[in-house]
C-alpha cells in the first residue's frame, strides 16, 4: 500500500491563482445616536476653535464631520480580489510582488479577516484586503512561497476607524 503522506501536493502549490470578492471594508448600520455623537463632537471642537480664534482648525473639524458623517451613510463597494504569480489584485488595481514587501494576515473574531500586504512606499504603505478565513489559509500558503511574513501591529488609525464602525 502506498504512502500518500507523501504524495500530497499544498492547495497553493497547485493554484494558479485565489480569487474572491468582497466588500472593500465592513459595514455597521449606523443609528441616530452615532451621527448625533459625530455632530456633538464635531460641534463641540468647532466651537472651542471659534473660542480660541483657530479659524483654520474650526474648517478643518466642519470638513472633518462632513465626511465622516458622509462616509458613515454610505455603504462599501463590493471588490474583486485575486492572487495571481505576479501579484496581488485589488478591483482594477493590481500590486506587482516585486512592490510588494510583506503581508501579514490578522484574524477577526465575528468579522472578515484581513489580508495586510505592506507596500515598499513610505506613505500608507498597508493595504488591508477583506477576506474569509478558508481563504485566508490558501492565501497565506499562497504568499509565504513569495513574499515573507510579518506580524502586523494596529495603528491608532485603525483601532480608531474600528471603534468608529467604519
Amino acid at each position: 500500500m502506498p504512502d500518500r503522506r507523501n504524495t500530497t501536493k499544498s492547495t497553493a502549490a497547485v493554484a494558479e491563482e485565489i480569487s474572491w470578492s468582497a466588500a472593500e471594508h465592513g459595514y455597521y448600520e449606523k443609528d441616530l445616536r452615532w451621527y448625533l455623537a459625530v455632530g456633538g463632537v464635531g460641534a463641540v471642537l468647532f466651537i472651542l476653535a471659534l473660542w480660541q480664534s483657530n479659524y483654520f482648525f474650526a474648517v478643518f473639524v466642519a470638513f472633518a464631520a462632513g465626511v465622516l458623517i458622509h462616509f458613515g451613510k454610505r455603504r462599501p463597494k463590493v471588490l474583486d480580489f485575486r492572487i495571481t504569480k505576479e501579484g496581488v489584485g485589488i478591483g482594477e488595481r493590481f500590486l506587482e510582488f516585486d512592490r510588494l514587501e510583506s503581508f501579514a494576515v490578522r484574524e477577526r473574531p465575528g468579522a472578515l479577516h484581513e489580508l495586510i500586504v505592506k507596500q515598499r512606499v513610505y506613505m500608507n504603505p498597508y493595504v488591508r484586503i477583506p477576506i474569509d478565513g478558508m481563504t485566508a489559509k490558501r492565501a497565506q500558503e499562497f504568499l509565504a512561497e513569495r513574499l515573507p511574513e510579518e506580524e502586523y501591529q494596529q495603528s491608532f488609525i485603525d483601532l480608531f476607524a474600528d471603534w468608529l464602525g467604519f
